[in-house]
């Protein structure tokens, strides 16, 4: 490990300890989207319907969808909601127990999962009937998914709504009869820049120089959000001397005049002092889309002998720096904060 890149992190983590507790809802550049999805989804439409949000990976369709979810609107209107990952392998049986459990149904747990198929769908059925209810299924890969789902969703005419999640035009526009699409575009300069901007100045500003070459820099990133978040967290973390160091490194992997994201990510990762990589790479061991709860990484990474004693902390709250590093550098996503402290987080399923 590098002993002035590890004392500068030990200083940047008093400087921006509080950034680790901020909602990672970013919606720079989908303003106007986020606005009109709203509009969608608290409209006075009786009748239950689909909103679509489709788009290449790494655009920030889930964001926006969490954006939305977390809307103080939205939690007033709809006191029932649930939010659900379906990943390309999935099992109809798995996701109504996962949608159960998130509504917050309450059966006792040994019961659930002895649950049939036929019996979850009643279950649920009868638990959202009479409510005004609102359902994220995310990372949808098939129309399908949803056909086997939407049947153990009541439809009362209160205005309940579901927002399906995809890749994929075809899922989008065919998975429900009813239904609102969405396509997600990719960011202009102007808000590659202001994205790029809030994850690596934080609230100071850049010098005439280091706009230049973050501006050079951003721009071939080509307004992919995830990219531009994670260069944000690798460049906060740098000197501004060593700016231009990572601006000559993008030029030299460039595809097609745009930088490739994995090549990104290994940069990233190769910046990371070896404890920060060990810790990163174990979290791998959680599956693709879960949430897992930091307290519980922590004692992981103690339990597994990831992190070294230190003679002033304890080894608990060492891994909770490295966490807060992670988060920082925007390796690892926020998903719940609860009474202003991280609760629960996941990887981004291109990490």
């Amino acid at each position: 490990m590098r002993e002035g890149k590890s004392n500068n992190l030990e200083r940047l983590k008093d400087l921006r300890r509080v950034t680790s507790f901020v909602v990672d809802g970013n919606i720079v550049g989908f303003e106007n989207d986020a606005k009109m999805l709203l509009g969608k989804l608290l409209e006075d439409e009786p009748r239950r319907y689909v909103v679509s949000i489709f788009g290449m990976r790494s655009l920030g369709k889930t964001t926006l969808a969490k954006n939305l979810y977390h809307n103080i609107d939205v939690l007033n209107k709809f006191k029932c909601r649930a939010w659900v990952c379906v990943s390309q392998d999935y099992k109809t049986e798995d996701l109504l127990r996962r949608i159960v459990k998130s509504f917050e149904v309450k059966i006792n747990g040994m019961e659930l999962e002895k649950m049939s198929g036929e019996d979850l769908e009643r279950c649920l059925y009868k638990s959202l009937q009479g409510c005004l209810y609102l359902a994220v299924i995310d990372d949808v890969w098939q129309k399908e998914a949803w056909e086997s789902l939407k049947r153990a969703f009541s439809d009362d005419n209160n205005g309940s709504r579901v927002i399906i999640i995809t890749r994929i035009k075809e899922v989008a526009e065919r998975s429900d009869e009813r239904i609102h699409v969405h396509k997600l575009r990719f960011l202009r300069p102007d808000e590659s820049w202001n994205l790029l901007c809030e994850n690596a100045f934080r609230k100071s500003n850049a010098n005439e120089e280091l706009e230049k070459l973050g501006r050079e820099t951003v721009e071939k990133c080509s307004g992919l959000p995830l990219a531009i978040i994670v260069l944000g967290g690798l460049l906060s973390t740098e000197k501004p001397q060593e700016w231009r160091s990572i601006h000559d490194h993008f030029w030299q992997h460039l595809r097609n005049d745009s930088i490739h994201i994995p090549s990104l990510l290994t940069l990233s990762f190769n910046d990371m002092p070896y404890q920060l990589k060990l810790c990163f790479l174990y979290l791998g061991i959680f599956p693709e889309d879960f949430k897992f709860f930091i307290e519980k990484a922590i004692r992981l990474l103690v339990a597994e002998g990831f992190i070294r004693e230190d003679d002033d902390r304890v080894m608990e709250e060492v891994a909770k720096n490295h966490l807060d590093e992670l988060i920082n550098r925007s390796l690892v996503q926020i998903e719940n904060i609860c009474r202003g402290r991280v609760e629960t987080c996941r990887i981004h399923d291109l990490l």
